[in-house]
């Protein structure tokens, strides 16, 4: 499990939600960690090919990026028509009910959000993104659900490997990523907190730099910890019990 990747990601939610509350956008410099866009994440260059946007050469991976108030944190890419280009300005948003972000561009359909929000609740938690597989798989898996044809969401049959989108160049990511996909309608793990990051610097035409998102989880409520308790002592006392009547 990439424990300090949910610990990261738990103190952007923290310092956002002190910022500004849900869809309301807050306007950000975001930077990098390190030297490398990636820092410590695993990456590998592959060729990423879209029905529309032809194929391109991208590192692909996790990035370990920063900004004020939201500190350091971990971000993947919901955007292939354009390049990572840092530090610049983002619109950092919570997302919340009805929201559809990113305006600058084609816009992230509610489906396709709520794909996009399965993935980080079914796969996220047990991801160790300083694995080349794990940090590539996931990125490709969240291309895949936001770029793939409609015709497959409905068939739920996802495939990083073929179709309207589709990856090459380091097959253990794409295997990876198919094994994301492929328990996307399965059980939570762990529920997530999305935040969009949309590119608003003035040197864009319409957008300077990729658009992003983040994720923090959501702690289970009090209500849930004393429930948890409860059931743990009727436990008990059902243990207790079965000794004394042995």
């Amino acid at each position: 499990m990439q424990i300090f990747s949910m610990t990261k990601s738990f103190v952007v939610a923290a310092s956002f939600a002190l910022f500004t509350g849900a869809a309301d956008a807050a306007t950000v410099e975001v930077s990098k960690q390190a030297s490398n866009t990636h820092g410590p994440y695993g990456n590998k260059a592959m060729t990423i090919t879209d029905d529309q946007a032809g194929s391109i050469r991208a590192s692909v991976g996790a990035f370990a990026l920063k900004a004020p108030v939201l500190g350091d944190f971990i971000a993947f890419c919901l955007d292939i028509d354009d390049r990572l280009r840092l530090s610049s300005k983002y619109d950092v948003t919570e997302d919340s009910t009805g929201f559809v972000p990113y305006s600058n561009t084609t816009a992230l359909s509610l489906a396709r959000k709520s794909w996009v929000q399965k993935l980080y609740d079914t796969a996220y938690s047990m991801l160790d993104l300083t694995t080349d597989a794990d940090s590539v798989g996931f990125q490709l898996a969240l291309w895949e659900v936001v770029f793939e044809g409609d015709d497959t969401i409905v068939a739920g049959a996802f495939d990083a490997a073929s179709g309207d989108f589709r990856a090459s160049g380091y097959s253990a990511g794409v295997t990876r990523a198919n094994q994301l996909l492929a328990g996307i309608n399965g059980s939570v793990a762990q529920p997530y907190k999305l935040t969009f990051l949309e590119s608003s610097d003035s040197r864009g035409n319409p957008q300077y730099s990729q658009n992003l998102v983040t994720a923090s989880p959501i702690p289970l409520p009090a209500a849930g910890f004393l429930l948890i308790g409860a059931l743990g002592g009727l436990a008990t006392l059902g243990r207790r019990k079965n000794r004394k009547s042995g």
